[in-house]
């Protein structure tokens, strides 16, 4: 018995290994294997075994779809579509797949066909959520705003605490300028998932829309706290603080999207913009660099930058960046102004003219343009054209008192000093604080020998400019017709400590001591003038009458010979002073 024992197991223990091998896996167990591992996160171990279930069962529909939504997860989006097809080839009822390829398809930016395969999919399944808030989304991206909200609202209906589906019903509202009704949707969102930064984000830019900044600052603030790295959130809390006129706040959020973004051009824009705020033009400028450097076609940022140079007088600078603004966007019509503006400022009467023009063509209600280019008309002693260009501008804008002001120095170049003066006086009536009509209006006065009249307007003028040089000036001369020769001297002198190239504030000096009999004091006013204005007539005349005081007959018979030069007469009695 012993002996049959032993050649038992001998022969137990030769057996192949095949007899005590486990069964065979089936296509069932490597599915459910697969899912597991899905579950586990272990994507490549369920893909694996998801293969091995159709290669055992070639038909098997769902591990295409399990497989599909694998590949989803590893943003292998073509691979997810494509094996979902299979799926829905293997079996057309298989709403599920439909939803499975309509999401691949929409992250693919396929988006017609997302929409028809998540339409398929919520006529396969009643009730299908997922697939109706799938389906907003894909008409949200497709402008059909209204759809979208259909089927959030179908989404949120069958599924009451969907906070994604408010909150994509929101953007719709939003995008459908229904402000209000998008904030009640991310309200609605936001208490469903109290840390939805996404939400808060929104609501903060639908806050914003309505002019509502102090709410927007604070949902920009929340999405903050729930996501710390959100960039765009530091981004329009900057706006919103701009908008309060809290520049040093703005200009710290926008630092902070810059850390978080370091190629974020908008940020880069906006901090500019802070600094334009607050006079730090060349640090604006820096800013404006950077985020055209980051964005090469960002034409506010070069528009900004245009803007700043301005300021700084860079006028060259700030018309090389409105000409690339325009090449951006030729229908800019503000940078065209702004351009015209720089031009005019260069003396460049008819360029400015030009892109004043340019303005009106591209916007034809804009009275600052008509406004500007009736200026460069006036340098240009167009006074007929500046008026006819005033008085455009004045029919666009009846409150322009920067209009009725230079219409009235047009007026007073023309002698209509009844119409001057009314111009000026309904300037100032706009604009009570306007310097520049109580200087025309004086000016006005002097014209009309209103001397107490014009004497009051420049000292309001000064009163409201205390560095207005031409007021000084202007008062001056009502003085000096008032015969207050020391007033008078005094004005021109403090006209010239602020403006030192004012030749006709040394001519009026010079004038003042003449009659004050200060002959050497006059003699060197007049030729400063002259030195700063060598074709100044009157200059060497009054010259050559302080010479002839001090009987420097030689000197004064020159300066006399050159008055006439210059096309002023010189009464024949002068003349023959010199000779006696």
């Amino acid at each position: 018995m012993k002996k049959y024992l032993v050649v038992f197991i001998s022969t137990f223990l030769s057996l192949p290994s095949i007899f005590f091998s486990q069964p065979k896996k089936t296509a069932a167990d490597l599915f459910e294997h697969a899912n597991k591992n899905y579950e586990c996160k272990d994507y490549q171990g369920a893909i694996t075994d998801y293969s091995d279930a159709i290669r055992l069962q070639p038909d098997y529909a769902e591990a295409y779809y399990g497989r599909g939504l694998t590949k989803f997860k590893l943003n292998d989006f073509q691979g997810s579509a494509a094996d979902n097809a299979e799926a829905i080839k293997l079996k057309p009822d298989y709403g599920i797949a439909y939803y499975g390829r309509a999401y691949a398809e929409f992250k693919l930016n396929d988006t017609q066909k997302s929409l028809a395969d998540y339409t398929e999919a919520i006529r396969l399944k009643q009730g299908f959520t997922e697939a109706y808030y799938g389906r907003g989304y894909a008409k949200f991206k497709l402008k059909d705003n209204q759809g979208a909200i259909d089927d959030y609202t179908e989404a949120i209906k069958l599924k009451p605490d969907y906070a994604e589906a408010y909150y994509g019903r929101g953007n719709a509202k939003s995008e459908l300028n229904d402000n209000q009704g998008a904030i009640a949707d991310y309200t609605e969102a936001i208490q469903i998932k109290p840390d939805y930064a996404e939400a808060c984000y929104s609501k903060g830019l639908a806050r914003f829309k309505l002019h509502d900044y102090q709410g927007s600052a604070a949902d920009f603030m929340e999405a903050i706290k729930f996501k710390p790295e959100y960039a765009e959130a530091f981004y329009n809390r900057g706006y919103a603080k701009f908008k309060l006129n809290d520049y040093q706040g703005s200009l710290a959020d926008y630092t902070e999207a810059i850390r978080l973004k370091a190629d974020y051009a908008e940020a880069f824009y906006g901090r500019g913009y802070a600094k334009f705020a607050l006079n730090d033009f060349q640090g604006a400028i820096a800013d404006y660099t950077e985020a055209v450097k980051v964005k090469p076609d960002f034409t506010e940022g070069y528009y900004g930058r245009g803007l700043a140079k301005f300021k700084l007088n860079d006028n060259q600078g700030s018309i090389v960046d409105y000409t690339e603004t325009l090449k951006l966007k030729p229908d800019y019509a503000e940078a065209c102004y702004n351009r015209a503006y720089a031009k005019f400022r260069l003396n460049d009467n008819q360029g400015a003219i030009a892109d004043y023009t340019l303005a009106m063509k591209l916007k034809p209600d804009y009275a600052e343009a008509y406004y500007g280019r009736g200026y460069a008309k006036f340098k240009l002693k167009d006074n007929q054209g500046a008026l006819a260009d005033f008085t455009e501008a004045m029919k666009l804008k009846p409150d322009y008192a920067e209009v009725y002001c230079g219409r009235g120095y047009v007026k007073s170049e023309l002698k209509d000093n009844l119409g001057s003066l009314a111009d000026f006086k309904e300037a100032i009536k706009l604009k009570p604080d306007y310097a520049d009509a109580y200087y025309g209006r004086g000016y006005a006065k002097s014209e009309s020998n209103d001397n107490q009249g014009s004497l009051a307007d420049f000292k309001e003028a000064i009163k409201l400019k205390p560095d207005y040089a031409n007021a000084y000036y202007g008062r001056g001369l009502a003085k000096f017709k008032l015969n207050d020769l020391q007033g008078s001297l005094s004005d021109y002198t403090e006209a010239i400590k602020l403006q030192s190239n004012y030749a006709s504030a040394y001519y009026g000096r010079g004038y003042a001591k003449f009659k004050l009999k200060d002959n050497q004091g006059s003699v060197v006013d007049y030729t400063a003038a002259i030195k700063l204005k060598p074709d100044y007539a009157n200059a060497y005349y009054g010259r050559g009458l302080a010479y002839l005081s001090l009987d420097l007959k030689t000197e004064a018979k020159a300066d006399f010979m050159k008055a006439n030069e210059l096309g002023l007469r010189i009464p024949q009695k002068i003349l023959d002073m010199c000779n006696e």
